[in-house]
């Protein structure tokens, strides 16, 4: 990774123990150049040169190391000298002294010549004559850190050496030492002393062959120098890293690159205010006024999360937004933010007055042009963005969380609740064709009284005796029915023949057109007398057809059915005079037995029907349980993930409640569902009362006990509540049947998992920023978290989870407050001040810039205290 990729600190591969052929190095025919070029073949960028007792390469390596610089071969890469050397103490204890890279083989000379070292240069054949903790002072006074060298090991200050450790473990000049093995058990002398000194490792190397050339430590600075390594050794587990197979520099896979501030009221004026950002923990500070917040809710407008706020701050965030008046933005004012997504750079626009110069959205060519693309910002481009005033709304209402929750990919929120709306669909649907069913089946009791009418007015005509008289005029009519559709069918076959005889005759034609051609004339003579053959023939059977209906009529006439239909119609005729006489109509017999066969066939059809109601029921009842699961599988894929991002977490823990929220979100629910928002007080102080007193399914017990008023099977506080309930139309009573409560959240902090319900503002903002500081892999954006909360707090907390949080994702905090700038270990600050009403950055480094540091302990409340803190002193190297 190139240095200049991004802004702010970084980590670099330091290999703190280096030999030449100055001394006992094994291949005394390598160049200069061969040695720096095997130190950037193996991607080390800082090199202590660290000689026994000699200084003697420094100089040439340096000088060759700026050849190189200058005309640079293909193999090069950038490599930090930093002078020094390993001399061997009184005792025989070896230490190595690393100095910035402004030193020389002079200064090197000089340093042993001050300990006294008496002894062959770049031999191991002497000792110093002053002491190991006057060596270490020495080396301090020189400018230079002492590192006591491979402790563990063959001439290290832990071996037995005939030494008073005692007096060297309190010399406050050593902050770091070199340890081979991290496993190495250290003198219980050191235990003791709770001392934390900086483990760090270099490859001793003698011969580039070995196995150890390449071993190095990951050290943390904005670029190598003296001051830097010094803020790094003193700052220790944070600023210093000894996994080898880690890569601490791999940037996350989102994250804000740049922002540009054009024409604002008070912002890039006279030239555009420009901030590029660390892909890991950015600060921005400033004294109040120095427009801080103003930036980060710029970055909020740019990427479209405006609209995000809730209703209580959306007034007092207008200024940051709207154009004009007294608000931050004017006419003129553009704002740009490059996100950088998975490797590939996106500049977003915005203008109050679209500009087709700057779309919205625009991605960069290999080129470094811009090209315009499609899609909406929101969705394309991740961010999580909170004011302190936005924590704490979400700290009055902490189930607000769940929908935060919910956004995380492990929930699976959206499959889930997709899943529950296509069973609810499921549902309500079954519930339709049980309504139509029961509307169907709910007219037995109508039927069965039309089939006993009908049935006795049957027996009635029946009774009179001449029961087979009435059955065979009803056959005889049934037949001449019949007869008359069989005969109405054949007229009609012989009228399309009739038809059809007249379409079918010889067609005319020119004969003189074919004159010359006799042989085509006669074809289509022939071919017109065929034609005129098939009409002769359709005429016959036109005739044929007439005849055959002719004679049929004489057959049926002359037939002994006829004699028996005109036997039967002249009893049914007598019979008819005889009941008529006696108020009976005969006529009404066919339809009575009709109408009887079709109420019959409803009836049977009504049997069916209650077969597919009762598997409908449990079909209804499959889909409620699996409904229920599905809500049951949300609320565990919640506690789940809690757990997962949660787990070890110190500060605060969350639990999941199922169908956990409080009865008044219950009861302004359940009054939207049954649309009476303001009324029937007692019949809801009755169902809390219901709803509190069950242990388990209490829910449904009270979905149970509203079904049970309304239907008039339990008796309501007020009977109006009963009338309105029963007024309801059937959808409203299905929402009920499908509704659940939401999950609640148990949140506890702190060692004693005090309940957020009992906190102060400050410790419940507190508690749900350490969740928000807990997951998440995409940018996020904190205004002045601190505020409400104590230093104790704001450490164990911010500082703490920001440590952790930053190596995962970017954090680009706005704060006030020294302890986590200087605490939270910002790769980069960026200190605001106004000159003649304008907002512009001072500089914007590491806080091994002095002016950095100067800038955090002018502006922010405890800086000094909090430098003293993280590196017992604030002026190092000044």
């Amino acid at each position: 990774m190139n240095e200049l990729q991004f802004p702010g600190a970084r980590w670099w591969k330091f290999d703190f123990h280096t030999h030449t052929p100055a001394s006992d190095y094994k291949d005394e025919d390598i160049t200069h150049e061969s040695w720096l070029k095997a130190f950037m073949d193996k991607g080390i960028e800082c090199v202590a040169i660290t000689d026994h007792n000699s200084g003697g390469w420094i100089d040439e390596l340096k000088s060759v190391l700026n050849e190189l610089k200058n005309n640079p071969p293909d193999w090069y890469k950038t490599l930090y000298l930093f002078p020094g050397v390993e001399i061997s103490v009184s005792g025989n204890v070896h230490v190595l002294a690393i100095f910035g890279s402004d030193k020389d083989k002079g200064h090197i000379d000089g340093l042993l010549g001050a300990v006294e070292y008496h002894g062959t240069k770049g031999k191991t054949d002497g000792v110093t004559k002053k002491s190991l903790t006057d060596v270490i002072d020495v080396i301090t006074e020189h400018g230079g850190i002492p590192i006591p060298a491979h402790v563990d090991g063959k001439s290290g200050l832990f071996e037995d050496n005939g030494l008073s450790l005692q007096q060297i473990l309190q010399n406050q000049n050593i902050y770091a030492m070199e340890l081979c093995d991290s496993n190495y058990q250290k003198p219980q002398l050191y235990i003791d002393e709770k001392l934390q000194w900086t483990e760090v490792i270099g490859s001793d190397v003698h011969d580039f062959k070995k196995e150890n050339f390449g071993t190095f430590t990951w050290i943390k600075m904005a670029k190598p120098s003296i001051e830097g390594l010094k803020l790094a050794l003193i700052d220790g587990t944070a600023s210093v890293n000894r996994d080898i197979n880690s890569d601490p520099n791999r940037r996350v896979k989102f994250y804000l690159d740049e922002l540009e501030v054009c024409n604002a009221k008070h912002i890039g004026r006279s030239k555009p205010l420009t901030c590029r950002f660390s892909p890991f923990f950015n600060a921005i500070i400033g004294g109040r006024g120095t427009g801080k917040s103003t930036l980060l809710e710029f970055m909020r407008l740019v990427l479209r999360r405006d609209k995000d706020l809730p209703d209580t701050l959306k007034s007092d965030s207008s200024r940051y937004f709207e154009v004009g008046n007294a608000n931050l933005l004017i006419e003129e004012s553009k704002i740009f933010l490059i996100y950088r997504k998975d490797e590939v750079r996106y500049r977003l626009n915005w203008s109050n007055n679209p500009d087709p110069d700057y779309p919205s959205i625009e991605e960069e060519k290999d080129d470094g042009t811009w090209k315009s693309c499609d899609g909406e910002i929101r969705s394309l481009f991740p961010v999580r963005i909170y004011s302190q005033k936005q924590i704490f709304e979400l700290s009055k209402k902490p189930s607000a969380l769940i929908e935060i929750i919910d956004e995380a990919p492990q929930v699976d929120a959206v499959r889930i609740k997709t899943q529950k709306r296509d069973l609810e669909n499921r549902y309500k649907h079954i519930e339709i064709n049980r309504r139509e069913l029961n509307d169907k089946i709910a007219e037995e009791r109508r039927l069965r009284g039309e089939l006993n009418d009908l049935t006795r007015q049957i027996e009635q005509i029946e009774k009179s005796g001449h029961k087979d008289v009435l059955q065979n005029y009803r056959n005889r009519q049934q037949q001449l029915n019949e007869l008359e559709r069989l005969v109405r069918k054949w007229e009609d076959m012989r009228d399309r023949l009739l038809e059809t005889q007249g379409t079918i005759a010889p067609a005319d034609f020119n004969s003189q057109h074919f004159s010359e051609h006799t042989d085509i004339l006669m074809a289509i003579e022939t071919t017109n007398k065929k034609w005129q053959s098939i009409d002769d023939r359709f005429s016959k059977l036109a005739q044929e057809a007439s005849s055959v209906i002719t004679e049929w009529q004489i057959e049926k006439n002359t037939a002994d059915w006829m004699q028996l239909l005109k036997t039967d119609m002249a009893q049914y005729e007598q019979l008819r005079s005889e009941l008529e006489q006696q108020g009976i109509d005969p006529d009404k017999y066919p339809l009575l037995l009709t109408q009887q066969k079709n109420v019959q066939r409803e009836l049977d059809s009504i049997n069916d029907l209650k077969s597919r109601l009762h598997k409908l029921e449990d079909e209804k009842q499959e889909v409620f349980e699996q409904i229920k699961e599905n809500r049951k599988m949300l609320s565990e894929k919640r506690q789940e993930f809690l757990t997962s991002i949660l787990q070890g977490n110190q500060f605060v823990n969350i639990e999941i409640l199922p169908y956990g929220e409080t009865w008044d979100n219950i009861e302004k629910e359940i009054r939207r569902i049954l649309q009476c928002p303001n009324r029937f007080d007692r019949d809801f102080e009755n169902l809390k009362e219901i709803y509190e007193h069950e242990d388990n399914e209490k829910i449904y017990q009270l979905k149970e006990t509203i079904i049970a008023i309304r239907n008039g099977d339990r008796k309501a506080e007020q009977k109006w509540f009963a009338n309105h309930l029963q007024s309801l139309i059937p959808e409203s009573l299905i929402d009920l049947m499908l509704w659940l409560p939401g999950d609640e959240l148990e949140i506890t902090y702190g060692p004693n998992r005090k309940s957020i319900k009992l906190g102060s503002p400050g410790e419940k903002a507190a508690a749900l920023l350490a969740f928000i500081l807990s997951y998440g892999d995409e940018p996020l954006l904190l205004d002045q978290p601190e505020d409400d909360l104590d230093n104790e707090l704001i450490y164990d907390l911010i500082v703490k989870q920001l440590r952790n949080t930053k190596s995962k994702r970017q954090v680009i905090v706005v704060t006030h407050n020294a302890n986590i700038v200087i605490n939270g270990n910002a790769e980069i600050v960026f200190p605001l001040h106004v000159v003649r009403t304008e907002t512009r950055v001072r500089l914007a480094s590491n806080i091994q810039e002095k002016k950095v540091r100067d800038a955090i302990c002018n502006t922010l409340e405890g800086g000094e205290q909090a430098f003293e803190q993280r590196f017992k002193r604030i002026h190092l190297g000044d």
